[in-house]
């Protein structure tokens, strides 16, 4: 799946009224930092935020819903960088408003993708506004691995089968890795397999596997 596929399939889902899948995004200031505060070259955590939608494209089907949230809950409007900025949301992460807001829908699946702790309400109050929508609930965590009240609230986050994930960006790498060396053990051993054939069972695992990127590259 290509980059502008992927983008047609987030701007539908951002244009459609019904929900069974509500996708929550992070667009509070921190966002903007890097993920390694030492290393000015490592991704930012908007550029995380973003890498995990366009791989989670695929799985978007008509139903699908996405905000963005800060101090408060806004839907996108359409997929580009002026909505990830988060100029016209109010300061602070409101995980719980946001949370509330996808309830609305009465979804099957939420997935959060954020930074932090809340700031308008304790984690406890997080998680207990999650235990009372019935839904599966992912979490995708780019901020900061010393950030341990961030990671633990995610991890509780995840329920009704969910999945967390701490570092999407370093695990979308890592799977990249381990499909090449693949690939080059099936054609070492003798397996005959054309670069076209190799194309299906990359997108495939692709598809199985949420974290890596569509677009063939971790960057």
């Amino acid at each position: 799946m290509n980059t502008e596929t992927q983008i047609q399939l987030l701007q539908t889902a951002i244009t459609h009224s019904s929900a069974e899948i509500v996708i929550l995004c992070d667009a509070s200031g921190s966002m903007g930092a890097h993920i390694d505060s030492s290393d000015a070259t490592s991704p930012t955590r908007r550029e995380v935020l973003r890498q995990c939608l366009m791989t989670l494209a695929h799985t978007l089907q008509e139903g699908a819903r996405i905000y963005r949230f800060a101090g408060d809950v806004k839907p996108f409007e359409k997929f580009n960088d002026p909505e990830f900025q988060g100029w016209d949301l109010e300061f602070g992460t409101n995980i719980d408003m946001a949370l509330r807001v996808a309830r609305k829908h009465n979804p099957s699946r939420i997935i959060l993708i954020t930074d932090g702790s809340p700031t308008e309400s304790t984690p406890e109050e997080t998680v207990e506004t999650a235990q009372s929508i019935f839904a599966r609930i992912d979490t995708y965590f780019c901020g900061a691995h010393t950030d341990t009240r961030a990671t633990d609230l995610c991890r509780e986050l995840a329920q009704y089968g969910g999945e967390c994930f701490i570092d999407p960006w370093d695990a979308a790498y890592s799977l990249n890795t381990i499909l090449v060396h693949l690939l080059l053990v099936i054609q070492r051993y003798g397996w005959r397999i054309d670069q076209t054939r190799a194309n299906a069972i990359v997108a495939r695992l692709k598809a199985l596997m949420p974290c890596i990127p569509h677009n063939g590259s971790s960057k």
